[in-house]
């Protein structure tokens, strides 16, 4: 008789957001849209009315105004900046998180569970 596959592990997915991976996509957005927008990511979103770049609400009502700035800064020297910024951000958070995973799996643990907020940090 052959033998059976044992099943495979279920995994569980954390309902809880991280307020890391939130401030890491919060910085990879805003250099993309600084670099390419002239404006932060937030501004980017909330369209700050004194924001030399442009918003959200900019790009849909007048889209021929995001294609004009995306043709004026997306070039070869935009693009390596990018992506080099990109890569060091990533590697900061990512050598940060290890060097504090002590600290912030206790906060975690003893401050932002008991609340149960479904934050951690």
């Amino acid at each position: 008789m052959t033998r059976r596959k044992a099943k495979a592990p279920r995994r569980r997915r954390s309902k809880a957001v991280s307020l890391l991976n939130v401030g890491e996509a919060l910085a990879q957005a805003s250099i993309v849209t600084n670099k390419f927008l002239g404006v932060g990511a937030v501004g980017f979103i909330m369209d700050a009315p004194d924001a030399p770049g442009i918003s959200i609400r900019d790009a849909i009502k007048y889209p021929q105004k995001l294609q004009n700035k995306l043709m004026q800064t997306v070039n070869l020297e935009n693009v390596i900046e990018v992506g080099i910024e990109s890569a060091v951000t990533n590697l900061g958070f990512r050598f940060m998180r290890r060097a504090l995973r002590r600290p912030v799996n206790q906060l975690n643990r003893q401050i932002m569970a008991p609340l149960g907020l479904g934050v951690k940090l």
